[in-house]
């Protein structure tokens, strides 16, 4: 072999070895950024400052949305479901829902030339018609006259009302009992006790569960009355 080829071959050698390094340089750097982001969250079952927003709940489907014919519900299905799930806008309360889309505004600016290139960016208008939807439809908090109403009930002190009061503000205000009727509560818990195992938070046991359900229930919103047909 000329010793212009051992050269030649000498050459690729180093120069795969350097390739071989460097990869394994930026993987390793990879799993130090990911075990930093993994370190930062909060322990199991630790309640964040404000509404638990490290992990989003499975989604629901379009069809479940309110009003999904809406202009609002197509915006909120366009744009919200290219990262994650599609929420449901009572994941939050209405001032809470202002602070979400501007951190979300600002993930997509920060990163549109890197893991988000291929993002739709929602243009202003859009915006305004999403934050309209999302405060619609979003979760009512239980205060002001309502909660003074509710305090003055003889249930207030009660098991159900217990378990109410210290379930229901883990990741939000706690809702107005008023913001479904009897009969959507239980589904209504059901999805909120699964959006708390997907977010690692602990999640009620069975009879609390139960209490819950039965004090919402209690306080509900009346259900509306059905309309006869004119034929019956």
């Amino acid at each position: 072999m000329k010793k212009a080829e051992i050269k030649i071959f000498a050459m690729v050698g180093i120069g795969f070895a350097l390739v071989v390094l460097f990869t394994v340089y930026l993987e390793q750097q990879i799993a130090d950024k990911q075990q930093q982001r993994h370190a930062a969250k909060p322990e199991h079952g630790a309640v964040p400052d404000g509404p638990a927003v490290w992990v989003i709940p499975k989604g629901i489907i379009p069809a479940s949305l309110p009003e999904p014919e809406s202009r609002g519900a197509t915006v909120l299905l366009l744009y919200c479901a290219q990262c994650h799930d599609l929420p449901t806008p009572a994941m939050h309360n209405p001032e809470e829902w202002t602070q979400v889309l501007q951190r979300m505004e600002k993930r997509i600016q920060v990163q549109r030339g890197g893991m988000l290139a291929r993002i739709l960016m929602p243009p202003e208008n859009d915006w305004k018609v999403l934050l309209s939807y999302l405060q619609r439809f979003a979760q009512k908090p239980l205060e002001g006259n309502k909660l003074a109403a509710l305090q003055q009930q003889t249930d207030w002190n009660s098991a159900e009302s217990q378990s109410f009061q210290a379930t229901c503000s883990v990741c939000h205000a706690m809702p107005d009992p008023e913001q479904h009727t009897a009969r959507e509560w239980p589904r209504v818990v059901l999805r909120m006790k699964n959006n708390l195992r997907s977010a690692r938070q602990k999640t009620p046991d069975d009879t609390t569960t139960e209490r819950i359900i039965a004090y919402l229930q209690r306080h509900a919103k009346p259900a509306e009355p059905v309309t006869p047909s004119k034929g019956s």
